[in-house]
């Protein structure tokens, strides 16, 4: 009997693990980690399953819990995936962030969304339909035309405006 209860406990002791990222294969349909648990405990290969619509390369270090089925070792899946280093904080309740390694992010505040792109342009691939109102800071471009630097021809001097905008 007490065999049995040791083996149960062992096997609870053994059911979930926290540790850290060391190498991220992420070539394949699920991501595979390599995650050191303590100073004699590396696992290669341990599945990192993302939720439907968001993945992630998570940077060396990141932190990880998994859970290991029976408590066997060699049958984990990591659970969560979490960055000490780069995690965004002081978010006020309800609010949700999406952030990476450079400093970009987007924060659904409870003023509204913020979009910070780390000094990085911005690419939006398709339509944009803007219900309101646009305010820029600095130069506008359409179809390579400035709003600001451009010029109008064949104005008549004295009678329409001519030149760069003021």
């Amino acid at each position: 009997m007490i065999g049995a209860i040791e083996r149960l406990y062992r096997c609870a002791m053994l059911a979930f693990g926290r540790g850290r990222i060391t190498f991220v294969d992420d070539s394949g349909v699920v991501q595979k980690l390599q995650v050191r648990f303590g100073p004699l405990e590396i696992i290669d290969n341990m599945p990192a399953p993302h939720d439907y619509g968001y993945t992630c390369h998570p940077p060396i270090g990141s932190d990880v819990f998994a859970s290991f089925l029976g408590g066997n070792r060699s049958n984990g899946l990591v659970v969560s995936i979490g960055s000490q280093a780069y995690r965004m904080k002081n978010l006020a309740s309800g609010e949700v962030a999406i952030y990476d390694a450079l400093g970009q992010s987007v924060h659904l505040t409870q003023a509204g969304i913020v979009i910070n792109s780390a000094g990085l342009p911005i690419t939006i691939n398709g339509d944009i339909q803007l219900n309101g109102s646009l305010s820029a800071t600095g130069d506008v471009i359409a179809d390579g035309v400035s709003q600001i630097h451009h010029k109008h021809d064949g104005v008549r001097a004295g009678v329409d405006q001519t030149g760069e905008p003021v």
